[in-house]
């Protein structure tokens, strides 16, 4: 899977520290952080702020040819299917018969039916359009700052829309 650079902090863990020298070896990951804070204290126990350079799934365009349906002459289809011969279909076994009715169809539809090339973004996640892209990069230039939860609220109404 190709990826693009990406990162993501993490809240990752409330700890209770015996030595501070060990703070930031306290971070349980599958991967290395790569930066770790402490942060305010809440009881016994402070917030570890963790952050990770990790990949973002990347997207492809996939260009693909389709039928402009809307702008096919349905007279002319009708009229050509209607006129075609498909007698000779009685004399064919079931598979030849099948390739004969689907060449004979797609040609009548290729001759009265106008295509055009479709460019489609094909991702790990195909629920991820620009609209998510664009929240979820907004919520992240914001972290930090006081409209990061905001930001996040938006980003998540409009992912989970």
């Amino acid at each position: 899977m190709n990826r693009k650079a990406g990162s993501c902090a993490v809240l990752a863990v409330l700890l209770r520290f015996v030595d501070k020298k060990q703070q930031n070896k306290m971070v349980i990951a599958d991967f290395d952080a790569s930066s770790v804070d402490v942060l305010a204290k809440i009881a016994d126990h402070h917030i570890v702020l963790a952050k990770f350079d990790v990949g973002v799934p990347e997207s492809t365009v996939v260009r693909r040819v389709v039928f402009d349906y809307s702008k096919a002459d349905w007279a002319e289809i009708s009229r050509d299917l209607l006129g075609f011969d498909w007698t000779p279909m009685d004399l064919l076994d079931v598979d030849v018969a099948e390739r004969f009715f689907h060449r004979s169809v797609f040609g009548i539809l290729r001759r009265h039916i106008p295509e055009r090339e479709l460019l489609e973004r094909k991702s790990v996640h195909p629920w991820v359009n620009e609209r998510c892209l664009s929240a979820i990069r907004a919520k992240n230039a914001s972290f930090g700052t006081d409209e990061f939860a905001l930001k996040s609220a938006e980003c998540s109404a409009v992912i989970f829309e």
